[in-house]
């Protein structure tokens, strides 16, 4: 059985390496297999594609995606939620 550390540890490298989301401000949790992403991306793209990698990486059950979705206001740069 792969432990959790590991399958948190593999999905984050993963995200981090996949050129589609970027996963800096993803946090990603395992719990018996079952991932947890939280975090913010900007676009609906990287947060089905967030899903997709995690879901490929083997030991991972189930994935709980909380990711949302933000923008980032050129008036004040700072991240509103969409």
């Amino acid at each position: 059985m792969i432990s959790d550390t590991t399958i948190a540890s593999t999905v984050k490298s993963a995200l981090a390496t996949d050129p589609r989301v970027g996963a800096m401000d993803i946090t990603v949790y395992s719990h018996h297999g079952r991932v947890q992403l939280s975090g913010d991306v900007t676009s609906a793209d990287q947060m089905s594609a967030a899903e997709e990698i995690a879901r490929e990486v083997p030991g991972v059950v189930d994935v709980l995606n909380n990711l949302r979705l933000v923008r980032v206001s050129a008036r004040h740069g700072v991240l509103e939620e969409v």
